[in-house]
């Protein structure tokens, strides 16, 4: 069974991806258990059906340290800042609804100064959730806030290139070095992260070298193509071709953000359109069904 030998090779498990009796041969063969192994540190997850997303987008803050050249919703960056009590109201609404997976992204959320309260408020509701950053305040965090970080899904750093150059995407120099300095922090201290790289034509080169430093620091890559859209639009940028990325897409550090062949197009849901499993509440509270 080619399904099976790739679970083996890559070991690595997407069960939306297996047929049903595969899961069951895992499963009869051991190699899948039906309960964790007793001390291991693992998520648990389950859903209600209800026709309703189970994943919410939620801005923090409308503040950016930076300028990116990608950025879908630059425009929208104003400084503006929700109260912690209009978040705790926000976050208690959408679990009402059925959601239990939170990407908590801005703006750049770490420059909240209460973010250590509404990541514990998380926690206490038992909602799953993970942070997006641009990396440039990690090596600064203290004690505290590096154990919530742990125990988030992975805290998720953009990329838009390698070195200088993602520097220049970001108008941000120096970003580059700090957000190594802030992973080597994390690593440390035992913090999952991974990392989110957008492909455009302009940083194609640079893919080998992102993924050999997720490599290097036993961390995922997801690909994704920049979406033409805001920052993209206005500076020009291009979308590059399925075709040039594909030789990177079976690497198994690697996730695919791009839709794939024909025969597996159903992938587009990683970020294809996912209105009906995400929603996304911008730092104003306005709902939008997709976050571009």
């Amino acid at each position: 069974d080619k399904d099976l030998a790739s679970v083996i090779k890559n070991r690595m498990i997407d069960i939306s991806e297996l047929s049903f009796s595969s899961v069951k041969l895992l499963k009869q063969s051991g190699l899948l258990l039906s309960k964790p192994i007793k001390g291991l540190d693992y998520f648990e997850q389950s859903y209600t059906v209800a026709n309703l997303p189970n994943r919410a987008i939620l801005d923090l803050t409308h503040e950016c340290n930076c300028h990116c050249l990608t950025c879908y919703h630059r425009d929208d960056l104003d400084n503006y800042q929700p109260s912690l009590a209009d978040l705790i109201n926000r976050i208690n609404k959408l679990k009402s609804f059925g959601v239990v997976n939170f990407e908590i992204t801005g703006g750049e959320p770490l420059l909240r100064h209460d973010l250590i309260e509404i990541l514990n408020y998380l926690i206490n509701q038992r909602l799953n959730y993970f942070l997006v950053t641009n990396g440039e305040y990690l090596e600064e965090v203290n004690d505290d806030l590096i154990e919530l970080l742990k125990k988030a899904i992975a805290v998720v750093i953009s990329l838009d290139g390698v070195g200088d150059r993602h520097d220049l995407a970001r108008k941000r120099p120096g970003l580059y070095d700090k957000i190594l300095r802030g992973l080597r922090n994390l690593s440390q201290k035992n913090v999952r992260f991974a990392f989110i790289y957008t492909v455009q034509e302009a940083n194609v080169h640079d893919i080998p070298e992102a993924i050999e430093l997720a490599y290097s620091m036993n961390a995922i890559i997801q690909l994704r193509p920049v979406k033409i859209v805001g920052s993209a639009e206005k500076n020009s940028l291009i979308s590059p071709s399925y075709r040039k990325v594909v030789s990177w897409l079976n690497n198994p550090i690697v996730s695919n953000g791009f839709v794939g062949n024909q025969k597996r197009s159903f992938e587009a849901r990683l970020y294809g359109c996912p209105i009906l499993v995400e929603i996304a509440i911008d730092a104003r509270g306005k709902i939008h069904p997709c976050v571009m």
